[in-house]
């Protein structure tokens, strides 16, 4: 009886090993694909307006648009050829052996729904010798690209390409709204780390108690006594003896 008990468990355990295991797989999580633009994006922005370091005045605003739309939830955030305003910051013209240099700034990008996104040119300050070194992030039409020499002033024509990164994260998780979250800010701070444990004083300071005298080094000097005087001490009177 014992054998046939034992037979049979050793045949279900390998029916049971035959059975294919079934495994259930996770569902699928939710992309951020297409719902979330972070910062740091690269955008494609396109001058409609010359700029020359000879020239342009400081404070003038050049036109742009964004060679891309941008896209998020299938909506149209932003359409290809969305105007973007470019800030003359300053300039240098060339002369003494010094190439001409621009400096601009990207105004906030108008959205749909009211929003704007901010925007930062990966290189706010151009020479002619930086342009040509990065043909990538800032592209002239070729007829002009030949023109980069050192000396001279630079000259950004239509149509030129320029680099840009978003400085804000598009959130657009909620199908109701699209949120613009921006990184917090980078402090930089001198001072003293701030410790956790503040150590309890062994007495407390008395602001009106005066401090001991100093002692000098050395042997101590001994004080001087009196000098003697040099009237004689009167001599006792004697007294008369008894009669």
């Amino acid at each position: 009886m014992t054998v046939w008990r034992a037979g049979a468990a050793c045949a279900a355990l390998a029916a049971f090993v035959a059975l294919p295991l079934l495994v259930f797989a996770a569902p699928p999580q939710k992309s951020a694909a297409g719902v979330i633009l972070p910062a740091g994006t690269s955008e494609t922005l396109v001058l409609d307006q010359s700029i020359d370091s000879a020239s342009t005045q400081p404070g003038a605003t050049i036109a742009a648009h964004l060679r891309d739309a941008i896209v998020l939830r299938s909506t149209v955030l932003a359409p290809a050829g969305a105007t973007v305003h470019l800030l003359v910051a300053e300039t240098r013209r060339a002369g003494a052996g010094a190439s001409g240099e621009v400096f601009l700034r990207v105004e906030p990008l108008q959205l749909a729904g009211g929003i704007t996104l901010p925007l930062q040119l990966v290189y706010p300050s151009m020479t002619p010798l930086l342009v040509a070194a990065n043909p990538s992030d800032i592209r002239l039409p070729h007829e002009r690209a030949k023109s980069l020499k050192a000396g001279t002033d630079l000259v950004l024509p239509p149509g030129t390409l320029l680099s840009a990164r978003t400085a804000a994260t598009l959130d657009a998780s909620s199908p109701n709204r699209t949120v613009v979250q921006t990184p917090p800010p980078y402090t930089y701070s001198t001072e003293e780390p701030y410790a956790a444990y503040t150590p309890i004083p062994l007495s407390t300071l008395n602001p009106y108690r005066t401090a001991p005298p100093r002692k000098r080094g050395g042997k101590a000097r001994p004080t001087a006594s009196p000098s003697p005087s040099s009237s004689p001490s009167p001599s006792p009177t004697p007294s008369p003896l008894p009669t």
